[in-house]
C-alpha cells in the first residue's frame, strides 16, 4: 500500500536541491488504465515494472525489478511520452524524506515533492514546510501518468 502527498515547487528552489543526493529517472507507461508503469534509474542500470491501482493518495502498488532486456521490449509498447527527471531525497526534520523531483524535456520547469507515509494517522499529522507549495495530490492532471500523456497545463 502507498500513501503520499504531492505538492508543487518553485522553480526558485532548484538550487537548494543540490547539496542532497539525488537520482535521474525514466519514466513511462504501458498503461494509464490500470496503470503499469516502466521506470529506468539511470546509472544504476535498475530498471522496475510497477502496477498501481486506483487511487491518487491512497492505493495499492506492486513492484518488479526486471531486467535490461526486458525493460527494452516493453519499452516498445509504451502509451505517451518518457518522463525524464531528477529525483532529490531532502531528509524533513520530523523524519519524513521529501522526494523532490525536478522534470527535464517537454516537462522542463516543473517541479514536485512527494511525501510518503507509513499510515493515514501519519500523514494526516504530516504539516508540510514552508518550501513546499500547493497539495495536488487529488488533482489528476500532475499525476505522472497524466503527465505522459498530455503534459502540464499550469505550473505554481
Amino acid at each position: 500500500m502507498e500513501i503520499e502527498r504531492k505538492y508543487l515547487l518553485s522553480q526558485k528552489l532548484a538550487p537548494m536541491l543540490e547539496k542532497y543526493p539525488s537520482q535521474g529517472i525514466e519514466q513511462s507507461y504501458i498503461s494509464v488504465s490500470p496503470t503499469i508503469r516502466l521506470r529506468k534509474l539511470t546509472g544504476a542500470n535498475k530498471y522496475i515494472l510497477t502496477i498501481k491501482g486506483p487511487g491518487s493518495i491512497i492505493c495499492e502498488e506492486f513492484e518488479l525489478e526486471i531486467s535490461d532486456r526486458q525493460y527494452t521490449r516493453l519499452l516498445a509498447k509504451i502509451e505517451g511520452n518518457v518522463i525524464k527527471k531528477t529525483r532529490y531525497m531532502v531528509p524533513l526534520p520530523d523524519g519524513h524524506v521529501a522526494e523532490a523531483d525536478v522534470y527535464h524535456g517537454y516537462l522542463s520547469g516543473l517541479m514536485t515533492v512527494e511525501v510518503e507515509f507509513t499510515d493515514v494517522d501519519d500523514m494526516n499529522r504530516f504539516t508540510p514546510p514552508e518550501w513546499f507549495g500547493r497539495d495536488v495530490s487529488e488533482e489528476k492532471e500532475y499525476n505522472n501518468s497524466s503527465l505522459a500523456m498530455r503534459g502540464v497545463s499550469r505550473q505554481c
